[in-house]
């Protein structure tokens, strides 16, 4: 009988952690800014405590959560992904594939940074100066989006985002063309 009430305790548990956002799954205050040392922390003692090597309970469950767990971590290790978890916990989500408006002035600054990654032909030390003109751009960048969760307006910090998204795919193209 105790076997059953505690095997109904944990799964109940499971299914109450699968229901939890990134921020309230690592019990962390919806804030940009996060302290990495305490999410990191905050995973391992999850990972411990849920994962499916450690339960005789429903393997399949064990496995959703571990794979939550996981999904949350990557999340909120990354300030894009944040950004848009973040929004989303104010409810103001959003979907870079498909919300890409801009003022024309940054799409016009990106197709030329496009450009430029183009016309390197793969130099090497072109690529990493441009790379390091847009780390330079994103760091700024995450300084405002800092400061407009912290002001709590979304609607810049959703602008923000978005330009968040392409800095990160510039980057990204330019991390693929010097790794060819």
């Amino acid at each position: 009988m105790w076997r059953k009430f505690h095997s109904l305790k944990f799964m109940n548990n499971l299914e109450q952690i699968l229901k939890k956002n990134c921020f309230e799954l690592f019990a962390i205050e919806p804030e940009f800014i996060i302290d990495t040392a305490i999410l990191s922390s905050k995973l391992h003692q999850l990972q411990k405590e849920f994962h499916p090597d450690n339960t005789i309970n429903n393997e399949l469950s064990t496995n959703l959560v571990s794979a939550h767990i996981n999904s949350c971590y990557t999340t909120l290790k990354n300030p894009l992904n944040r950004s848009i978890a973040l929004l989303e916990v104010h409810g103001y989500p959003l979907d870079l594939a498909k919300d890409t408006q801009l003022p024309l002035e940054f799409l016009g600054e990106q197709m030329e940074l496009h450009e430029q990654i183009d016309e390197t032909n793969g130099n090497i030390s072109a690529l990493e100066e441009l790379e390091q003109t847009i780390n330079n751009k994103q760091k700024k960048l995450l300084d405002s989006l800092s400061d407009t969760f912290i002001n709590k307006d979304f609607q810049e910090a959703l602008n923000l985002t978005k330009q968040l998204g392409f800095y990160t795919r510039l980057l990204n193209s330019i991390a693929d063309k010097i790794g060819e």
